[in-house]
């Protein structure tokens, strides 16, 4: 029930910033800036399902700067949001999909920032206050201008709620790799930037725990193997392509 509470809270508050004028036009108004960025993203959630339907390699196409190939594996592609959001962009078209994407982030940002704030407080009001101020944060506001690939960040918090519970023992050992695989995947296939961010400064936190709190020592050491596990099952998910045009 709290979760149901949060979310609808999350929801009001991000129909109240940019949601009011844009989901009555959602195939005609964009919530983005004025920039170019977020034809280019749009672009993407419309290639990737067409590439899978069509069997063409979603990572090279000849359907830019033609007669030449680009390489989109150089590229954020958003294949993840994309294949997410493929029956969306191929009933509605990728405007649609792009502004559903754009007005969900800072709502499930909030949202499993809430459950995070919310596992270490055992309160709800702090915790709803904790996942404002990370869902709503000057950081997501700026890039919801047109950075898609950036936007995505609620699978930060999921993280770290997913490994803390994990030595608490709250949670399953195949639970926890099943659901961690698909956390790092996802961030992977959103964003690379901030995926390599999640990965380091991940590290770098359990280091310092393992440094600081030698009680728990034992319960973060047993955190680490399955931990690597979905690290390797998120790889196998994610496959990469360096083919050149």
């Amino acid at each position: 029930m709290q979760v149901l509470v949060a979310f609808v809270l999350f929801g009001a508050v991000d129909y109240a910033y940019f949601g009011a004028p844009v989901l009555a036009h959602l195939g005609r108004a964009c919530a983005c800036g004025n920039g170019s960025d977020p034809f280019d993203y749009m672009w993407f959630l419309a290639w990737w399902p067409h590439a899978l339907l069509h069997g063409h390699n979603p990572f090279v196409t000849r359907a830019l700067f033609a007669p030449g190939a680009v390489n989109l594996g150089a590229v954020d592609v958003v294949p993840g949001p994309a294949i997410v959001m493929a029956p969306v962009t191929l009933l509605f078209g990728p405007l649609v999909s792009y502004n559903v994407v754009a007005l969900l982030a800072p709502v499930l940002a909030a949202l499993f920032a809430f459950l995070l704030c919310r596992y270490l407080t055992g309160r709800f009001w702090p915790a709803v206050i904790g996942g404002y101020i990370y869902g709503f944060s000057p950081y997501l506001l700026g890039h919801l201008e047109g950075h898609l690939d950036l936007v995505l960040i609620f699978p930060v918090p999921a993280a770290v709620h997913l490994t803390l519970r994990h030595i608490d023992g709250r949670i399953s050992r195949r639970g926890f790799v099943v659901a961690m695989a698909l956390v790092l995947a996802f961030t992977f296939l959103s964003s690379q930037e901030l995926a390599a961010t999640l990965v380091l400064l991940g590290a770098l936190a359990l280091l310092i725990a393992y440094g600081l709190a030698p009680s728990a020592r034992p319960r973060i050491a047993r955190t680490l193997p399955p931990l690597l596990l979905a690290g390797a099952v998120a790889a196998v998910l994610c496959p990469c392509s360096s083919t050149t045009p």
